[in-house]
């Protein structure tokens, strides 16, 4: 079965976390600033044109990213699970690669490259908060659900068969289990052991489900699995793909806010990208990601953030660690920088000074990292509806970045 593994809080997962609560600001009217005269290095100050699609790669991550929408939130099974068990919740995951490194067993990649899987996402939900640690098997209430696309049924009831077979032979001692009220449905788990995973097909998606408690008893997990397949189902049938021969036009920036964040390389467009964070090979909900060069919609950027806050924005988008939120206006993007400059202080964060002549933007740095770590220095930078959440190894390359970005922000439109 899966297992989950600990990880130190005071690095770039705990800097998610950081980002992934609140943020804001308002003050001197934009027209009052000379962005040209800005120190901002590298960087412009003017969105870059976006690039034309058709790179099936890409755009196998953007619909997988559109596919985040359509996941559920994991209280909708269990009203307990209002957590993510982990600093980021949900992931869109492109490949059978990225499945099988992040996600799933190792194994289980051969299985879905066999069967032309075409894009995927899956969310997270816990009972307890995540911090220092992930949760561990049998400590608390944990659920993953993953969405996997295929050509079509036939595929994807195949993989389902296949997926569930892979992942039990990684242990002699799963054995099968019948999911409740879903009999076309693969299951499997270790007596004794408080985790459960399960596959079924629905039309030409695979929906995977793990399922862990603080207790070893096959008909509470099994109970969970179910409603998450009935819930997950639903939910799917809402979701209207892409043609498979028009994934490779997805354009890159449908809601015009990448464009508006500073790129990882001075103006260079960010393209879409998924990197994962871990080296795990055993499936389970310990692994993370990085996603870059992609917005968010509503659902996801609510699953990907802390799903506790009552301010929540109406859509994201990432830029290697760097993220922006968009509110519904800007008073509700001032309350949600003051509240996230408010959480880092009082995180242990020390001020420094921000970059000259900027307006709305406050910059801390990280005392308890490395000096070689590339979020020791954070910046949070606000404009109109927008707040963007920016970090950097030294301090003036900080400066630097949040000043571009301001810049941006102004001439994004």
């Amino acid at each position: 079965m899966r297992r989950c593994n600990r990880a130190g809080g005071t690095g770039i997962a705990a800097m998610l976390l950081v980002t992934a609560l609140l943020s804001g600001c308002a003050g001197r009217p934009a027209d009052t600033i000379d962005l040209a005269a800005l120190d901002t290095g590298d960087y412009g100050v003017e969105p870059l044109e976006v690039p034309d699609s058709g790179d099936l790669r890409r755009g196998r991550i953007l619909e997988s990213v559109r596919m985040t929408e359509a996941l559920i939130d994991p209280v909708e099974v269990d009203p307990v699970l209002r957590s993510s068990a982990d600093a980021v919740g949900l992931l869109p995951l492109p490949t059978p690669a990225k499945v099988a490194s992040i996600v799933l067993a190792e194994q289980v990649g051969d299985v879905l490259e066999r069967h032309g899987m075409l894009a995927g996402a899956a969310v997270t939900g816990a009972d307890i908060e995540p911090g220092t640690d992930r949760p561990a098997v049998g400590t608390a209430r944990v659920l993953l659900v993953l969405v996997l696309r295929f050509p079509d049924t036939a595929a994807a009831q195949r993989a389902a068969r296949e997926i569930d077979a892979a992942d039990a032979a990684m242990n002699r001692d799963n054995v099968p289990i019948a999911i409740p009220d879903h009999p076309a449905a693969h299951g499997h788990w270790r007596p004794g052991v408080p985790t459960l995973a399960a596959s079924i097909a629905h039309e030409s998606y695979v929906v995977n489900v793990l399922a862990g408690d603080t207790a070893p008893d096959s008909a509470v997990l099994g109970d969970l699995v179910a409603r998450a397949m009935d819930t997950q189902i639903r939910r799917l049938r809402e979701f209207v793909p892409t043609p498979p021969d028009r994934i490779a036009d997805l354009p890159l920036d449908p809601d015009g806010l990448v464009r508006r964040m500073i790129p990882q390389a001075p103006r260079r467009w960010e393209y879409p990208a998924v990197t994962a964070m871990s080296s795990q090979r055993t499936a389970g909900w310990e692994a993370t990601a990085q996603v870059s060069g992609v917005s968010f919609g509503p659902r996801a950027t609510y699953l990907r953030g802390n799903r506790k806050q009552p301010l929540i924005a109406e859509a994201s988008a990432v830029s290697g660690f760097n993220q922006l939120r968009r509110y519904a206006d800007p008073a509700a993007a001032r309350t949600a920088f003051d509240g996230q400059v408010r959480f880092n202080l009082d995180g242990g964060l020390l001020p420094v000074e921000g970059p000259v002549g900027v307006p709305d933007v406050r910059c801390l740095e990280n005392p308890d990292l490395d000096l070689l770590s590339l979020t020791r220095f954070v910046c949070h930078v606000h404009y109109g509806r927008d707040l963007v959440t920016l970090f950097a190894r030294e301090v003036g390359s900080a400066r630097q970045r949040a000043a571009a970005q301001y810049g941006l922000l102004v001439n994004g439109g």
